[in-house]
């Protein structure tokens, strides 16, 4: 039969309290509360259910676990935990789910999980992990971690921010994401990609490093993978495609340097891979074809000078092969390419 433990209702002032609590010890730890579904052995198990009051004027009731406080040690640990699932056929691991309420009128409700502050010492961390693979062959492989916000019906969808906190005195905390190592198989992919739009322009993927007050801007790197077996991995910069306009622009620009006294204009290198046993890594710079057009130009140029006086010069423009230790130095090569149906190109040096 059922046991049932209630309070009666009240008509004036709050509803009287139910209090399970378990006895204290002043040689031992203190007695256990246990609330414990029913077991089955046909059957699933009883279900244990914890619920705040409903209100038809005002909050909800809150529910709150908390663990004991301690004044000569650590704090009690909350411990959630879905149940084991022990069959060898079809034994599956219980959820948790943590779900903040539904408002019906106004926003739903929040999650906010924030570790423990510590006076005179660090904070606590949070983990979020899925736990190791102890099985084997094809299901024997970790589980899947999704950070997402919801599909929105009517305006944007909710914002994703990951980032570490601001430091006092230190430096501000390293954020890395990495892709575990692959003993068979290539090694797992790392994409960021920016939201497409059937409406507007797709939205902008953007990296950039620190800026600082005192010292140097944070570098922003982007390196291809080392191999000790093969060819080192390829890095690529693509503009995007475009099947009703122009293809998207490659831009690398140094930075300005807007100082009055000493700004000078970030450098911009572009050099090829040296060859330990081999000829060095080339440099190829060519214009895009054109399907029923000319080609593209490639113009290099330097800037027109701004300034006044004996520092107002255009910067000079250097061609030249690199000096030899053993043989003869490279050529350079100056021309207009071959012409099918029309005139050679010309090739004009002026000064």
């Amino acid at each position: 039969g059922a046991v049932t433990i209630g309070v009666g209702s009240a008509d004036t002032g709050v509803g009287g309290n139910v209090e399970v609590t378990a006895g204290s010890s002043s040689a031992d730890a203190g007695g256990v509360s246990k609330f414990t579904g029913g077991a089955s052995s046909s059957g699933a198990g009883g279900a244990v259910s914890i619920s705040a009051g409903s209100s038809s004027s005002g909050a909800g009731g809150a529910a709150s676990v908390t663990g004991g406080l301690s004044s000569t040690g650590g704090g009690g640990a909350v411990a959630v935990t879905g149940g084991a699932g022990t069959s060898a056929t079809a034994g599956e691991g219980g959820d948790v789910t943590i779900a903040g309420g539904a408002g019906a009128k106004h926003t739903g409700g929040d999650i906010t999980i924030t570790s423990g502050t510590g006076t005179v010492s660090t904070s606590g961390l949070i983990s979020i992990v899925s736990a190791d693979a102890t099985g084997s062959g094809t299901h024997g492989v970790s589980g899947k971690l999704v950070f997402s916000s919801g599909t929105s019906k009517a305006g944007a969808s909710g914002s994703l921010l990951l980032g570490s906190g601001a430091a006092t005195g230190g430096k501000g905390g390293a954020v890395t994401i990495g892709v575990g190592s692959a003993d068979t198989g290539v090694g797992g992919n790392v994409e960021v990609t920016a939201g497409s739009s059937s409406a507007d322009a797709g939205g902008v993927s953007k990296f950039t490093g620190g800026a600082s007050s005192s010292g140097a801007g944070g570098a922003v790197s982007i390196s291809a993978g080392s191999s000790s077996s093969g060819a080192g991995g390829a890095a690529s910069v693509t503009g995007g495609l475009s099947s009703t306009g122009g293809g998207g622009a490659v831009a690398v620009t140094g930075g300005a340097g807007t100082s009055a006294t000493a700004g000078e204009g970030g450098d911009v290198t572009i050099a090829g891979g040296a060859g330990a046993k081999h000829t060095g890594g080339d440099i190829t710079i060519t214009s895009g074809t054109g399907t029923v057009s000319t080609s593209g130009l490639i113009s290099i140029v330097s800037a027109d000078a701004t300034g006044s006086g004996t520092h107002g010069v255009s910067g000079k423009l250097v061609f030249s092969s690199g000096t030899s230790k053993a043989g003869a130095s490279g050529s350079l090569l100056l021309g207009s390419g071959a012409a099918t149906g029309g005139k050679g190109g010309a090739v004009t040096i002026g000064v």
